[in-house]
């Protein structure tokens, strides 16, 4: 079924806005983003309220309506509620991975592998490996609730790293957890998968707190 149009606003305002080229603090208005967008005023203000909800754009009274900010309180949150969430992903997804999902994670672990070193900096590149990565192991918990709650928080994370894209390094990633999770999925080892994510997402936090 094709997207409507409030679906196509909200995913084209959704990317701005995570991938900074929308940066936190800019004062959104509707008028510029239906001409930009092509899109009409309808559809622009129902993708605005999707993306209010998400935390991703705030109201402010009186003042208007702006790209939320990014704060290390936030990330302490996201933080908070990720860990369970991620780590149950994980712990689902080597209980319930299929064969072709087991391939898919091996052929995107070679192709994590194979990223030139980009003098110094973590490449968007790297960050959208990272993104491909972390949505197959939603995907292999086959639990569609907790893939979008995944998801959803994920992208709050995935702006920080585009915010400070240029001074990351791509080690600050830390894709090695990947590799542990597909031997963990390959050994039915639930407690193994559940630490890799854990440490992965606890070393982000760790990078981002140096960098912002």
């Amino acid at each position: 079924m094709p997207a409507t149009a409030a679906e196509q606003a909200y995913e084209l305002l959704k990317e701005k806005i995570i991938t900074t080229r929308l940066k936190p603090g800019t004062m959104i208005e509707e008028a510029v983003l239906v001409n930009d967008l092509g899109l009409g005023r309808t559809p622009v203000r129902e993708a605005l309220k999707r993306l209010e909800a998400e935390r991703l754009v705030v109201v402010l009274p009186r003042r208007g309506m702006y790209v939320a900010e990014v704060t290390l309180a936030e990330l302490r949150e996201l933080e908070e509620v990720r860990i369970p969430l991620e780590t149950l992903s994980a712990r689902l997804a080597v209980q319930r991975i299929t064969p072709s999902q087991l391939d898919e994670l091996e052929r995107l672990l070679v192709d994590v592998s194979s990223l030139p070193p980009n003098d110094g900096s973590a490449s968007e590149r790297s960050l959208e490996m990272d993104r491909r990565l972390h949505e197959l192991v939603w995907r292999a918990s086959n639990n569609s609730l907790l893939e979008v709650e995944c998801a959803r928080l994920f992208n709050l994370s995935l702006r920080m790293w585009y915010m400070l894209v240029d001074r990351l390094e791509p080690s600050d990633l830390h894709e090695e957890v990947f590799g542990e999770i597909l031997a963990a999925a390959k050994d039915k080892d639930e407690q193994r998968a559940e630490d890799a994510i854990l440490k992965h997402i606890l070393l982000f936090g760790d990078s981002i707190r140096r960098h912002l």
